[in-house]
């Protein structure tokens, strides 16, 4: 039972990051969950990753590790190619799904630095009208 629980709840926690990482950006009150989370990916995908293999994330890592404990094998490379067989969307193929990974990271990276531009730019700009 407790299993079931902690890979559901795995699940959920990715499904989420991967919904903040990909929408985050569109209301202002979740910028600040929004670069945290696209930090911590960052972080697992090229500072572990330079250690584990680019790419490498954590928190899948982890659920695999869980899954192979209950003798569960024969796992996707990525966490969207478990969820995608999970909700048997077979019509993915490994390489589609690499594609969608490559353009929501590249999609991320330009929504983070045109929001950190404008974020400290905004800031700048109120700070030099405010003394005039």
């Amino acid at each position: 039972m407790g299993f079931e629980i902690l890979n559901v709840l795995l699940t959920l926690g990715h499904v989420i990051i991967i919904l903040i990482i990909c929408f985050g950006w569109i209301w202002r009150k979740s910028h600040v969950i929004y670069f945290v989370c696209n930090i911590c990916t960052l972080f697992s995908w090229f500072i572990l990753g330079y250690f584990k293999g680019y790419g490498y994330c954590l928190l899948t890592d982890i659920q695999w590790n869980l899954l192979s404990s209950r003798g569960i094998t024969q796992l996707p490379d990525t966490f969207l190619g478990y969820l995608f067989s999970s909700l048997k969307i077979s019509s993915l193929s490994f390489d589609n799904l690499e594609i969608i990974n490559y353009f929501k990271f590249f999609i991320v990276i330009t929504f983070i630095f045109r929001m950190s531009y404008l974020f400290f730019y905004e800031k700048e700009n109120l700070k030099t009208n405010d003394l005039n």
